[in-house]
């Protein structure tokens, strides 16, 4: 087997691989590459993920697997045993460790997984204290792991991760929308965002490029797609898919198109992958980077759906960091790159399709 690129999965692993009980994996964003490392070789193990992309991988390798923002109300067995990696996100780890306690017996296991530095100690004491568990954690170097019984389900530890919330934001175009944690800025107009907007009349004037189909790729809660028609030119009839790979993002846009009464079409997937429709304009803030560190399989991986589903006259309008480097003939992908707008850290860049292949 290949080396896992996330240690802390190591001890859990096994568990994965080969179990003769109803095991139930909470799988987030950290276990796309672990996945890939698992073979099918038994039926008592189920997947619930918020990534789509890991879903559909789950799927294809022919695990039972559902797509959700963590309900666990529809499950095809009571689970004896469930596998845990802590996220990345506080809120997110707290629901989750209030659901194993009321999903496991008195005998169930959970088993969980992390880092040092992402709380997991803090996580583990708290399991004790609050939740009356039993167990203890084992360090390996910076990573640790630990085997807890006897959940309680009469404690809880005072999460509120399902409620999706009015966010008001002041003097902008539109007054609030709704949102929630687990997605990305849930709590705030994103800067690099409002700047892609504010940069497209000049970009769709000097481009004369059509905007009638509109592709919002990572559409997040949906500050893009909201906003989009007072940034359009006021004579254009257009028409919005949005999609995400996040669950919890997409039950924030649900929400906030039907409070703003648009009609928009609202697809999961990832990058765009299962959708077959092209369109005229894609816009779109990518998680290129971390830091500044640049992801550059992920940056392939946005570039090349976006030239897949662009028209051939489509123009795509992308917003990131200043610092990313995106030379479209490195990635053979896109063409007529062309840099319009620099603003607090941020660069709006636009491109267009390259002949298909």
């Amino acid at each position: 087997m290949q080396t896992m690129t996330d240690t802390t999965f190591i001890p859990l692993f096994p568990y994965l691989q080969s179990t003769g009980i109803p095991t139930l994996w909470m799988a987030d964003e950290s276990a796309l590459d672990v996945l890939s490392h698992l073979e099918y070789i038994q039926q008592t193990l189920h997947i619930v993920s918020n990534r789509y992309d890991i879903y559909q991988l789950a799927l294809d390798k022919g695990f039972s697997a559902e797509f959700n923002d963590f309900y666990f109300s529809e499950l095809p067995w009571a689970p004896q045993r469930i596998v845990y990696r802590v996220s990345k996100e506080k809120a997110l780890t707290h629901h989750l460790l209030n659901q194993a306690g009321g999903l496991l017996n008195h005998y169930g296991e959970l088993l969980i997984s992390g880092k040092k530095q992402e709380g997991i100690k803090s996580y583990a004491q708290t399991l004790v204290d609050t939740l009356g568990a039993q167990g203890k954690l084992k360090k390996n170097k910076n990573n640790y792991f630990g085997v807890f019984t006897n959940l309680s389900t009469q404690q809880s530890l005072g999460n509120a991760y399902h409620e999706i919330r009015k966010i008001s934001v002041g003097e902008h175009t539109i007054p609030s929308f709704f949102s929630k944690p687990g997605v990305f800025g849930w709590n705030k107009v994103d800067t690099g965002t409002q700047l892609l907007l504010e940069s497209l009349p000049l970009i769709l004037a000097e481009s004369q490029s059509s905007t009638h189909s509109i592709l919002d790729l990572g559409c997040g809660y949906g500050w893009v797609t909201l906003n989009l028609p007072y940034y359009l030119p006021s004579d254009s009839h257009w028409q919005i898919t949005a999609t995400d790979n996040n669950a919890a993002a997409l039950s924030c846009i649900k929400k906030n198109t039907e409070m703003y009464h648009m009609n928009v079409d609202i697809i999961a997937a990832d990058c765009a992958a299962t959708i077959v429709q092209h369109f005229d304009l894609i816009i779109c803030n990518p998680p290129f980077h971390q830091g500044f560190s640049q992801n550059k399989a992920l940056t392939e991986k946005f570039l090349y759906q976006t030239n897949k589903h662009l028209k051939k006259t489509g123009l795509a309008i992308f917003v990131v960091n200043e610092f990313i480097k995106l030379s479209v003939k490195k990635f053979d992908h896109l063409k007529n790159y062309q840099e319009w707008n620099k603003k607090n850290g941020f660069k709006v860049i636009s491109m267009s399709a390259k002949a298909k292949k």
